[in-house]
């Protein structure tokens, strides 16, 4: 919730977003019929549709604390390579 206010999300939004991983309910089905509800005790689930955007804004606020780190040189960056780059060869 604090990366969506220091993103300046709208209050509505942020609670809208905070209603919908507190609230979450379940109910499975037997013989296809619903069989009661019960409550989640951990946040979102796999296939939740709001999950993707949640996470665009954790990796949002992640490069911005890396590039922080680097600027006040506690990181001198990060190199990425292939590895197969020139010299070696994939068997």
């Amino acid at each position: 919730m604090e990366i969506l206010e220091t993103m300046r999300f709208p209050t509505k939004w942020r609670k809208w977003i905070a209603f919908c991983i507190s609230s979450i309910c379940f109910s499975i089905l037997i013989n296809g019929e619903p069989s009661g509800f019960f409550s989640s005790s951990r946040g979102l689930k796999q296939g939740d549709p709001l999950l993707p955007l949640l996470c665009i804004l954790v990796m949002e606020a992640l490069s911005k604390l890396v590039f922080k780190v680097v600027e006040e040189g506690f990181l001198d960056g990060v190199h990425i390579s292939n590895s197969r780059s020139e010299g070696d060869r994939a068997c």
